[in-house]
């Protein structure tokens, strides 16, 4: 406070009705400094008592208003970018001794409050964030002391939860034709996951199944009559994987392989295809055995014979292929009956004219036998005898096949098919059995 020249003592410094404090005067100046003014308007005045040669005076009110301290807020995230579902907290802090709330907001959605401790702090925690991009602030409330504030925004960036799956079949190998299971299990957090798993031989989809109500397991079956196009592995090694397709909560993934033989097996003759027999004779064959899709049988081979002539007996060696052989040569022993016989025919292609000879020389030696006989005591002994002999040998000629008439053996032709069973898969191989 400033005061007219020449005025000493000391000046009184009043708010309203309140003294403040008092002050010398130096050099017609009078300072006081106050801790703190009350929020508000206050009235400030200066009052001198006077002295010998001055009145006692009082300044005109200086209004000083007083207004609430604008608190920096601050906020922080326990996790950024965070999954959902999950447990995130944020923190806001206020000046030290301020009290109030703060409230969290995503956007000008109220997520929730916290209060304020005596260390200026204010936590909220929530779990239940969309996947997406969050804008969260803190607007602190005020106090006596301090006024309302709000932080600068957070980016809260929320994605997908992570998701594991797991592979698994019924069996690592099996014969061509038969069923196999595959099972794949997702494994995630709450809440459960929906969606659908695609499993796939290679880069080739076999078909696709949604989750089960439970979330964690989910089957196909691959069939025969599955009704997808590659429904049925063929004959060799397949690589399987499964893949979850997610969902608006949940990441997607994909299994580990898991590797499924398909086995099959071929039956081929090798050496002589064609065997020529008599009646009463052995011969053989040789039929080899090859696994397909895998160097050892699955299960074991049993072979079985069809084809051959009535009363033939036969052996395989070995009689079973055993299963974990590999590629296996089969003999097949056959002994043809001795009862099959011969057959009488006239060679084809003998004129109508010569196959009536032998019966005419028959004819005519039986002829002149009787002729020798009826004349006998009439005829000189040269000539009797010299028809006898053409009447005996005329008739033997034709039966011998001399002079036309024939017996020929007939070769009869056998298909013989020898038939392996592995499981469900039957394979065969035909080889000829000529019987003479």
């Amino acid at each position: 406070e400033t005061v007219p020249t020449g005025v000493t003592g000391t000046v009184t410094f009043s708010n309203g009705g309140t003294v403040l404090g008092t002050a010398p005067i130096v050099n017609g100046v009078a300072t006081i400094t106050v801790p703190s003014l009350p929020l508000g308007a206050n009235p400030i005045t200066a009052s001198t008592a006077g002295d010998a040669t001055n009145n006692p005076a009082t300044s005109p009110a200086t209004v000083v208003t007083v207004a609430k301290t604008t608190p920096t807020v601050t906020l922080i995230s326990s996790a950024n970018p965070s999954n959902v579902s999950q447990s995130v907290t944020f923190t806001s802090t206020v000046p030290a001794g301020a009290s109030g709330t703060v409230t969290f907001l995503d956007g000008t959605t109220v997520l929730g409050a916290g209060a304020v401790s005596a260390g200026g702090a204010a936590t909220f925690s929530t779990a239940n964030l969309t996947v997406g991009t969050h804008t969260i602030t803190a607007a602190y409330g005020g106090s006596d002391s301090y006024g309302a504030a709000t932080s600068a925004p957070l980016a809260q960036v929320v994605g997908k939860a992570p998701t594991t799956i797991v592979l698994t079949q019924s069996q690592p190998t099996e014969l061509l034709g038969s069923t196999v299971t595959f099972t794949a299990t997702v494994a995630a957090g709450v809440p459960t996951p929906t969606g659908a798993v695609s499993f796939l031989d290679g880069t080739t989809v076999l078909g696709t199944a949604p989750l089960s109500t439970n979330g964690t397991v989910i089957s196909f079956v691959l069939s025969g009559n599955a009704g997808y196009a590659t429904s049925t592995l063929t004959t060799g090694t397949h690589t399987i994987t499964a893949t979850y397709s997610g969902d608006n909560g949940f990441a997607t993934s994909t299994s580990a392989p898991v590797t499924n033989i398909v086995q099959d097996f071929t039956v081929t003759v090798t050496g002589t295809k064609t065997q020529n027999v008599f009646p009463g004779d052995k011969t053989s064959y040789t039929f080899n055995l090859v696994p397909v899709g895998s160097t050892t049988f699955m299960s074991g081979v049993t072979m079985e014979i069809d084809g051959l002539p009535k009363g033939t007996t036969y052996t395989f060696s070995p009689a079973t292929v055993t299963a974990g052989s590999g590629t296996t040569s089969v003999t097949l022993s056959v002994t043809t009956s001795s009862s099959l016989s011969a057959g009488n025919r006239v060679p084809t292609g003998t004129p109508m004219h010569r196959q009536g000879a032998p019966i005419a020389l028959g004819v005519l030696g039986l002829i002149g036998l009787g002729a020798v006989r009826k004349h006998r005591r009439k005829m000189p002994r040269m000539l009797m005898v010299l028809l006898l002999f053409l009447g005996t040998l005329l008739p033997v000629a034709a039966l011998s096949g001399c002079a036309g008439g024939y017996f020929t053996l007939t070769p009869t032709t056998y298909s013989v098919t020898a038939t392996g069973t592995e499981g469900t898969i039957q394979h065969s191989a035909t080889a000829t059995l000529v019987v003479q």
